[in-house]
């Protein structure tokens, strides 16, 4: 399959030259490499893909192991290089939306100021741009999803305060929501990023799930990149922020959804119960 293998490495180069990461080509580079292992195993005729090839293709990665997400992140990958090279002809949109595995919800959970420290510890060896888009979604409460599409034009200082202009998800208006950055430590290597970076989000939401992961499995830390934001909630509900603000910085429409993201904390509901004596041990 030598022209598949050209056609893969003049699709990496394409997306290189289109500004993806080094680790988001690294992720793309393998599952198109397990697409072409499939293609020639099979004996498949890659100008004549079907949704059948497809589908059997789905089964191949399943067979070795792969868990629902990585199955949909890797044939998303294979259909971008696909309809790159126009190679669709053989499936529809509709169809392929068919076979893709239900993407697998996970319980995100807030992380402890120990498990911070040690996460912020393994962001050091990270690359610079990849540590601003952390820091962002810790200390900002951004959505991956903010953090991957942010624009040096969305940053400003305002009143000595670094903050992000966040257009409103699924909102017709075209206000954007104000959301400041909190944490006076990282603020330096932040205020420097953006002084010497004109592109400031150089990744894609899959790149930083990505290390969001990798980080995961080298500490055994259960996280997901969602959990940054939801202890950024849980810090600004323990610091007796007032919940409108936070659902403001966060861009709920709801309030509702507020209550239920920043969940109550056991030490707040402690505060109202009576303290016991010395004397009052339990026996």
């Amino acid at each position: 399959m030598k022209e598949g293998a050209k056609m893969i490495e003049k699709y990496l180069t394409f997306m290189g030259d289109m500004g993806r990461s080094r680790n988001t080509l690294k992720t793309y580079k393998s599952a198109l490499a397990h697409f072409k292992h499939y293609i020639e195993k099979a004996r498949k005729d890659l100008n004549n893909i079907t949704i059948q090839d497809i589908l059997e293709f789905k089964s191949y990665l399943a067979y070795n192991g792969n868990k629902n997400n990585t199955i949909r992140n890797r044939l998303l990958i294979v259909k971008g290089f696909l309809d790159h090279n126009k190679l669709n002809k053989g499936y529809s949109n509709r169809a392929f939306s068919f076979v893709l595995p239900a993407e697998e919800k996970r319980n995100v959970n807030n992380l402890d100021p120990s498990e911070v420290n040690i996460i912020l510890s393994c962001l050091e060896e990270k690359e610079e741009h990849i540590r601003f888009c952390f820091y962002l979604m810790l200390f900002a409460g951004l959505r991956v999803s903010e953090v991957a599409t942010l624009e040096r034009e969305n940053i400003s200082i305002k009143d000595d305060i670094l903050v992000f202009n966040i257009l409103r998800e699924k909102s017709k208006s075209k206000k954007a929501r104000l959301v400041p950055y909190t944490d006076l430590k990282t603020l330096p290597f932040l205020i420097n990023y953006i002084n010497e970076n004109a592109v400031v989000s150089k990744v894609s939401k899959r790149t930083l799930q990505y290390h969001a992961n990798q980080i995961s499995e080298k500490t055994g830390i259960k996280f997901a990149s969602h959990s940054l934001r939801h202890t950024f909630a849980t810090e600004m509900l323990s610091a007796n922020t007032r919940i409108d603000i936070i659902q403001e910085v966060l861009g709920h429409s709801s309030i509702e959804t507020t209550r239920r993201y920043a969940r109550t904390l056991e030490k707040d509901v402690l505060k109202i119960g009576a303290k016991i004596k010395k004397e009052g041990v339990l026996k």
